[in-house]
């Protein structure tokens, strides 16, 4: 989950997430042993160990001559246009908090190492797979206990030198824009529930097999995408809370709501 975790841990992590986010969808098979060998830089060892924790998630089955086939995959949803009768006046998205009093929000300074960008992370942000992108973590926490984990991929070329500020970061969008002159115009988040695994239950301090809020997002500045994030969630602990006005002359139906709920973008 972080720098300091064995080899076939961050292997299975990035896998998973990789699972979860379509690139691999359910009935298909994770490229071979060899392939993956490669592609992480890993030992047979490696990949087999970061398979068996798969294969005890459920997200995977190892059949025998044939590969590792994919049992249970998020799938990244086709972007929703919204029709002009659908255009909705006064919409607020807030966070909600399910502890009793003030909320007391903190946040963890942020991580950052450097890696090659792999598939799922390349594709949400436009460039070649292998290109160099900071991966940023971090966790935040309500009345001192952890709600969520949060993942964050930038390409190395939009913030050149960000290693230097391991450790020292709380809130990343503020820091683009009074650092690096990098402003954040739009944000697109897909939100879906998963299973929480063994290594996410140890993070959060939740059983395996709990249901999680899983958001995808990608942050655009002026003219291309600037970030990748993924964000773990405990829903005991949090909501995402929409609430909309009816526009004039129209009324609600099941579609605007859906739709509206499609357009969230959470802190």
């Amino acid at each position: 989950m972080n720098q300091h975790s064995p080899k076939y841990v961050s292997l299975s992590h990035s896998i998973k997430s990789d699972i979860l986010s379509g690139v691999y969808k359910t009935g298909e098979y994770l490229p071979p042993e060899g392939d993956l060998m490669k592609l992480f830089s890993a030992s047979r060892t490696t990949v087999r160990r970061a398979i068996a924790i798969l294969k005890s998630e459920n997200l995977v089955d190892v059949r025998q001559g044939r590969g590792t086939e994919v049992l249970s995959s998020g799938g990244m949803q086709t972007p929703f246009n919204l029709q002009s009768s659908y255009q909705l006046t006064n919409l607020a998205i807030a966070n909600k908090y399910l502890v009793a009093g003030e909320p007391e929000i903190t946040t963890q300074h942020a991580s950052i190492d450097q890696m090659p960008a792999e598939i799922k992370v390349a594709n949400a942000l436009g460039i070649g797979i292998g290109t160099e992108v900071y991966r940023l973590q971090h966790v935040k926490l309500v009345k001192n206990v952890i709600y969520t984990y949060v993942t964050s991929y930038i390409p190395c070329s939009i913030l050149p030198g960000l290693e230097q500020y391991n450790g020292k970061i709380l809130h990343f969008y503020n820091f683009m824009k009074e650092t690096y002159g990098v402003p954040i115009l739009r944000v697109e988040d897909a939100v879906s529930a998963i299973r929480c695994g063994f290594l996410e239950g140890r993070l959060l301090n939740v059983s395996p097999g709990s249901p999680l809020l899983f958001i995808r997002r990608i942050a655009f500045g002026e003219t291309q995408p600037i970030e990748y994030a993924e964000k773990l969630i405990r829903p005991d602990l949090y909501e995402l809370v929409v609430t909309m006005n009816r526009p004039a002359q129209e009324e609600f139906s099941e579609d605007v709501i859906t739709a509206a709920q499609g357009t969230g973008a959470p802190a």
